[in-house]
């Protein structure tokens, strides 16, 4: 943050992020259509979503959150084992050596909350009032902790039929295999039940076919969700799915690769790991309506 943010605003880091209210593009996996979603996002002109960092979204978060509990279990052992060190030395079994556990833990909150204030005033020096980022979860629980550190945030959840993911994620290179498919339909299963089931109130949930049969529709619910107008509609008409690049990479010199034909042992694979999720949907069926090779 910069010297005169800080004299502006007058304000703890902490309040500073927490007056925040970034915009999350997510999804149950990849593949689910959040590219979609980030450039009728970022076509207002008013928002700069960025693309994709686990490292912020799902590993820095979960840093604090285990360094938290981690303190909030074993500071009393933590401390004991200090005193006996400095009073008794060091020759008995010490993994429970730590210095102070609550500092380690700011020192985790503090990276965090230095990282939330390196994109807005990014954003801001760009000349974007909002930012956003979007990314894949690994687990719902990203929704949690996120929402625990910037409880202002915002999320955009998209999901798109199981067996369209998977042809993507072929395409892309991303599954290359049956356990690769299980893996997919697993990740794609667990986090779909787990925004559907939480029912949070700062999610706005989309499914993918009704951008693509209802657009104007889905499109005023972005717009009333996020506050953001001027979404151009014209994004809808173009196809953008991977960088350019050759085929063979999984990218494509136009931006766009069709998907792959999945095999019926693969739409199998799919079905056996997802069933419960697929029912929810009304995706159960979705090998019959678009038939595999």
């Amino acid at each position: 943050m910069t010297s005169a943010t800080m004299a502006h605003v007058q304000i703890t880091l902490d309040q500073y992020v927490q007056r925040m209210e970034p915009i999350f593009v997510i999804a149950p996996s990849a593949r689910n259509g959040i590219t979609l979603i980030q450039r009728l996002l970022n076509s207002t002109g008013e928002i700069i979503v960025y693309g994709e960092n686990a490292m912020f979204m799902d590993r820095l978060p979960l840093l604090v959150n285990t360094a938290h509990n981690e303190h909030e279990k074993m500071k009393g052992p933590f401390a004991a084992s200090r005193r006996r060190f400095l009073t008794q030395g060091g020759e008995y079994w010490s993994s429970d050596l730590w210095p102070d556990s609550e500092r380690f833990f700011l020192v985790l909150l503090e990276a965090f909350y230095k990282a939330a204030v390196l994109y807005q005033e990014h954003a801001r020096s760009d000349g974007f009032p909002h930012w956003g980022i979007k990314n894949p979860l690994s687990t719902a629980l990203m929704i949690d902790r996120l929402k625990v550190l910037i409880p202002r945030s915002r999320f955009i959840f998209v999901y798109r039929n199981l067996f369209d993911v998977a042809r993507s994620a072929k395409a892309r290179q991303f599954v290359k295999s049956e356990d690769d498919l299980a893996k997919l339909a697993q990740q794609w299963q667990t986090n779909v039940i787990g925004v559907m089931d939480a029912a949070w109130d700062n999610v706005c949930v989309l499914r993918y076919e009704e951008m693509l049969v209802r657009p104007e529709e889905q499109i005023r619910r972005i717009e009333r969700f996020t506050g953001l107008d001027g979404i151009d509609r014209s994004v809808m008409t173009r196809k953008i799915n991977t960088f350019e690049g050759a085929l063979k990479n999984g990218c494509s010199p136009t931006g766009y690769i069709p998907p792959a034909a999945l095999g019926r042992r693969e739409a199998q694979v799919l079905c056996a790991q997802a069933s419960v999720a697929l029912g929810r949907t009304g995706y159960e069926d979705a090998p019959a309506a678009a038939p595999v090779a």
